[in-house]
């Protein structure tokens, strides 16, 4: 991830379990301590336990729906499969938060 962000912000790599509650807390605690922008990965398919997308859009002021139209519009260009993907972004006080694909080459795409 950090090469992709240019080495512009320094990193922190929280891990956090497929819980909406954990994702949650987790998204919060970032902002409260004045991140300004938290990228988070995976969680954004169709299976049962992919809740990253619902733990973000409770925990934002505003949902930016243009982010994952675009990020969906790029992918279409490598794989048939984006329309699955929920990716999104959103704003929670001064933090923009911005849920990308899993997959390492998606990201990059993105």
């Amino acid at each position: 991830m950090k090469e992709v962000l240019n080495n512009s912000f320094e990193p922190v790599y929280p891990v956090v379990p497929d819980e909406k509650g954990k994702i949650m807390a987790t998204l919060r605690m970032m902002s409260d301590q004045n991140c300004a922008l938290i990228v988070t990965t995976g969680g954004t398919g169709p299976s049962p336990r992919n809740v990253t997308p619902e733990a973000k859009e409770e925990v934002c002021d505003k949902i930016l729906s243009g982010f994952g139209e675009l990020m969906r519009q790029v992918s279409l260009q490598y794989v048939p499969t984006p329309i699955l993907s929920r990716q999104t972004a959103g704003v929670y006080k001064q933090c923009l938060i911005v849920s990308l694909p899993g997959k390492p080459s998606a990201i990059r795409q993105c």
